[in-house]
Order: structure tokens, then C-alpha cells, then sequence
């Protein structure tokens, strides 16, 4: 039996991971992952960048919905300082949902990002 990926695939006329039928620019994967509608243009729920404050020091996080049905995705959390070089972390929930970095912003620009992965 189909589930899953799949089976949202089959549900939404999905033939491709990278098919973007409402040319919202998130292909299907993405919007799987983060429960948005292959059908209709939806940017909301993507990741959204911001810092918190623990002990004086600010921390760069990220803030995402996942799909609680996407249990076959596999989302991780990357840093960089550049742009071209990325790491990816062990991720530290400061409240549900969103993840902030291990090392506190200290002068130097560091991004984050979220890689999504079908398992």
C-alpha cells in the first residue's frame, strides 16, 4: 500500500519531487514537508529567520511548520557563514518549532537554513 510522499503525490497529480504546478516557487518536496498546497500559491508557512535572547547573548533561529503528517521527511538544520559552506547542527528547540544556533551571534553574519530529505 501507498503512503506517505507517495501516496500525497498520487492525491495532488504530482509527477515530479521539483513540480511546481502554482508556480509559487516551492517545489512539490517542499511542500509536502512543510504542509503547504501544491494547488494554490503559499509562502506563509516557510521558514522564517529571527534571534532570541538567553543569558544577554542573541542567538539566530529559525521557525518552521512541519507537516505532521510528512513522518517519512527528514528535515535538518544548516549554518553558514558565507553562503557556499554549510553545516548542519543538532538542533535546540527553544519553544515548539523553533531552533536556534549552538553559538551565539558574535559579530559575524551567520544564516540559517532548513534541508528537507524524502527518506
Amino acid at each position: 500500500q501507498v503512503g506517505g510522499y507517495d501516496a500525497w503525490k498520487i492525491a495532488n497529480n504530482i509527477t515530479s519531487d521539483s513540480q511546481d504546478d502554482d508556480d509559487d516557487g516551492l517545489p512539490a518536496l517542499i511542500e509536502y514537508a512543510f504542509g503547504t498546497s501544491p494547488q494554490a500559491s503559499d509562502t506563509v508557512s516557510l521558514p522564517q529567520p529571527g534571534t532570541v535572547s538567553i543569558n544577554a547573548d542573541e542567538y539566530q533561529t529559525i521557525t518552521f511548520e512541519k507537516n505532521p503528517a510528512a513522518s517519512d521527511i527528514t528535515f535538518s538544520i544548516e549554518s553558514s557563514t558565507d553562503l557556499a559552506t554549510w553545516q548542519t547542527h543538532i538542533p535546540i528547540e527553544v519553544v515548539p518549532n523553533t531552533y536556534r544556533t549552538l553559538v551565539s551571534v558574535s559579530g559575524d553574519r551567520q544564516y540559517l537554513r532548513v534541508r528537507v530529505e524524502a527518506q
